[in-house]
């Protein structure tokens, strides 16, 4: 037999010892989330769980041999626990996201990295009423009379797709006869464009909404003129960018309105790629037409 080190003493429950059993026994066995307070009410922890009572129970019963050093620290440094019943496990997941994007607590490791995602703003130029500017951000910071259209995940094909609707643009207007008939700025880091033609507006609106795809239709009939094989490649490779982010869009249009949730909402974006997943694995299994590009 393996030999194991005898324990000659009991570890301490400090949860226990501070907020007694009659606490614990009151804790619902709903859905929910719960916070960790320390010293001055700082949040140390935020977590969600299907059964509440089952899950505070964990931490109650927590023993320095069997739970990792970080939990145990957590558990030494508690001086208050809160606890909000959610009507659902996605909404508890969905709570637990908020909370910890606004109090950034010091014990989460999971779900703390920045998210990395891509915007886009559109708003007429002052100087001129018949033009507009498109610029991409990763900050969803709303400039005046902006309209603000995210957020995506992928940022390279974000960068890439601005790029792509530049030349399209240019290649319509201009006439563009050769790769050397694009400006030099035009490339995968511009950020801004304030020289847009208002026609441009409804279908470059709809392409970044997922909602309208005449702006891709626009790319695949400039693909098809040129007989410069170069510039036929570059517009090729332009229309499969387009394509692929307009799938991405029109996936992000879905999943925030399965979730009911806020155009501009991270919290809907870190939950909608497995819930999303297993959206489709059952309308693939019932037969039912999942989203294409028309």
């Amino acid at each position: 037999m393996r030999p194991e080190q005898l324990c000659f003493f009991k570890f301490p429950r400090p949860l226990l010892e501070r907020f007694g059993r009659d606490f614990f026994k009151n804790i619902p066995k709903s859905p929910g989330v719960y916070i960790f307070t320390g010293e001055r009410r700082r949040v140390l922890y935020v977590g969600q769980s299907q059964n509440l009572r089952e899950r505070l129970s964990y931490y109650k019963n927590a023993q320095p041999e069997r739970e990792p050093k970080r939990i145990i620290r957590l558990v030494h440094q508690t001086t208050g626990i809160e606890v909000e019943c959610c009507e659902s496990a996605e909404a508890a997941r969905l709570r637990e996201l908020a909370l910890i994007g606004q109090h950034r607590p010091r014990f989460n490791v999971a779900n703390m990295l920045s998210p990395t995602y891509t915007f886009f703003g559109l708003r007429e130029c002052a100087n001129s009423a018949d033009r507009f500017s498109l610029r991409i951000s990763m900050k969803p910071i709303r400039r005046e009379d902006e309209v603000l259209v995210g957020a995506f995940r992928n940022r390279g094909l974000c960068s890439r797709a601005f790029a792509a609707i530049a030349r399209t643009v240019v290649a319509e207007e201009c006439q563009v006869r050769s790769v050397f008939g694009f400006p030099v700025w035009l490339n995968v880091r511009a950020t801004e464009w304030d020289r847009l033609g208002a026609k441009w507006r409804e279908p470059l609106e709809g392409l970044l909404r997922g909602e309208n795809a005449s702006f891709v239709e626009q790319t695949t009939r400039l693909s098809e003129r040129p007989r410069d094989p170069f510039l036929r490649q570059v517009l090729e490779t332009d229309l499969l960018t387009l394509t692929e982010f307009f799938a991405l869009a029109e996936e992000m249009r879905e999943a925030r309105r399965f979730h009911e949730l806020p155009v501009l909402s991270n919290e809907a974006l870190q939950v909608s790629g497995w819930q999303m997943k297993r959206e489709k694995k059952r309308r693939e299994g019932e037969g039912i037409p999942t989203l294409a590009l028309a």
